[in-house]
């Protein structure tokens, strides 16, 4: 039976031809360099490789390489059912029309705009060349508004800010902004690695969704992880069907994928199913993560913290241990304590739910995670708890 089924979910993803341009534009020779591009657009590109796309790479390109990289993936698009291109880099607006700019860009005037630049509307044209649909990610305007003067044009940023996507005369087509026109878009989350937009994108793209609902996703997660300072905006000329850039199957899907969470804090790490754990919510000082599934059934909490009353590991287990016993709701059906860790699980008939907990001393920090799931549903679940403590790499503390 599993094999019946690893064959139908092994053509499914075969019947759907999907094909991606992902570009990383950040060291720019002429004008202010970025910090984040080339890794937003390796987040990307490993976000669509998991979803079965075919994905071609353009990192800190020129005009003639833009040009090439794009010749190349029109040619895949003809033959494709999904095209999409991801752009992560300096883009302006000028006279209505909003441009990519490669990283060789300079002395720019209103006549040579279409020779040293690349168009939304070509980008737009590309992927218009799907058999049923394509996507445009535009990810730019990144630190204040390009800060070139163009001959022929007035000195003022909102002569050249990005202007709002339109999708007239292409069909089956969605174009998203990861910040309304004229605004910028925020380069990175407190001095991390990557933008909010491509964050969400990574997040939000992996759900079993209409591409219309998954990018009101991505708004809802940048609103959330900028505090409502960047809003994305999406324009598109899709009809009535239903457009997936992912469609899942069958339940066997949510183990599909697998991400790794980094604390940056303390230095922990754990492999996830991002397909079943799709809601993240971070601690605001950094110890940690909770990670759930759509319905909020299913939660793993991940986290660290100093062991400032200089505990052993026997009295903290011994510790935890009693409290669960306290709970006259509360049953340990397996425990056990070693060197450095220990493991506490069972059932919580008060919120008919599974527990399994499991924790490390090392040096100063306690370290661990902690997951939960519904009862009667144990079967689902049981892989879950598998894959997280197979997975999760402790801290190694400060000393």
């Amino acid at each position: 039976m599993r094999l019946i089924l690893l064959l139908l979910f092994t053509l499914t993803l075969l019947s759907a031809q999907k094909v991606a341009l992902v570009i990383g534009n950040q060291n720019y020779s002429s004008h202010t360099r970025l910090k984040n591009p080339i890794n937003d657009a390796k987040l990307i590109k490993k976000t669509l490789e998991d979803l079965g796309f075919d994905v071609l790479v353009a990192y800190d390109v020129d005009i003639d390489a833009l040009d090439k990289n794009i010749d190349t993936f029109m040619k895949k698009a003809n033959k494709s059912d999904v095209a999409l291109i991801y752009y992560a880099g300096h883009g302006i607006g000028v006279e209505g029309r909003n441009y990519l700019i490669p990283i060789d860009t300079h002395n720019l005037s209103k006549s040579n705009l279409s020779r040293k630049l690349i168009s939304l509307n070509e980008l737009q044209n590309s992927v218009a060349k799907a058999k049923k649909f394509g996507v445009v990610l535009f990810d730019a305007c990144r630190n204040s508004f390009f800060r070139q003067n163009i001959e022929g044009l007035g000195n003022a940023r909102a002569s050249r800010a990005l202007v709002g996507p339109t999708v007239r005369h292409t069909r089956n087509i969605l174009v998203s902004f990861s910040t309304q026109a004229g605004t910028i878009a925020k380069d990175d989350i407190a001095g991390g690695k990557h933008s909010p937009y491509a964050l969400a994108l990574s997040e939000k793209l992996k759900e079993s969704k209409d591409i219309r609902l998954v990018m009101g996703g991505v708004k809802d997660r940048v609103l959330e992880l900028t505090d409502n300072a960047q809003e994305p905006i999406d324009r598109s000329s899709l009809g009535g069907d239903a457009f997936y850039l992912y469609k899942r199957n069958n339940n066997l899907d949510v183990y599909r994928i697998m991400d790794t969470y980094e604390n940056g804090r303390f230095g922990f790490s754990s492999k996830y199913p991002s397909l079943l754990l799709r809601n993240k919510k971070y601690s605001q000082n950094g110890d940690g993560v909770r990670m759930q599934n759509n319905k909020g059934s299913v939660q793993v909490s991940m986290s660290a913290g100093y062991n400032v009353m200089d505990e052993t590991i026997d009295k903290i287990y011994k510790q935890s241990l009693g409290q669960k016993k306290e709970n006259i709701n509360v049953t340990v059906t397996y425990k056990i304590q070693k060197n450095n860790w220990y493991v506490i699980s069972g059932y919580d008939y008060d919120k008919d739910m599974i527990f399994y907990d499991k924790r490390y001393l090392i040096n100063d920090v306690l370290s661990g995670f902690r997951i939960i799931f519904p009862i009667n549903e144990k079967k689902n679940y049981t892989k879950l708890v598998d894959i997280i403590a197979e997975g999760f790499k402790p801290s190694m503390g400060s000393l």
